[in-house]
């Protein structure tokens, strides 16, 4: 499983403001996630994302951060 997955169900229970965290692996600036969570949640805010580790060359694990 992905943390996308569960993406609908934590916007389901944030309230409206609310912060979500999602992790997931991409590149460093993390533009697929952040297109993933977009088209999840259109309303969403992306507040940014940190680099969090690294999987391989060229694959990062990301926390994106974004308001709901």
């Amino acid at each position: 499983r992905t943390a996308m997955e569960f993406v609908p169900l934590a916007k389901r229970l944030l309230k409206r403001g609310g912060a979500l965290h999602v992790y997931g692996f991409d590149d460093k600036n993390g533009i697929k996630l952040k297109a993933q969570l977009l088209a999840l949640i259109p309303s969403a805010r992306i507040m940014g994302s940190i680099v969090c580790g690294q999987q391989s060359p060229g694959v990062y694990r990301l926390c994106i951060d974004a308001l709901v």
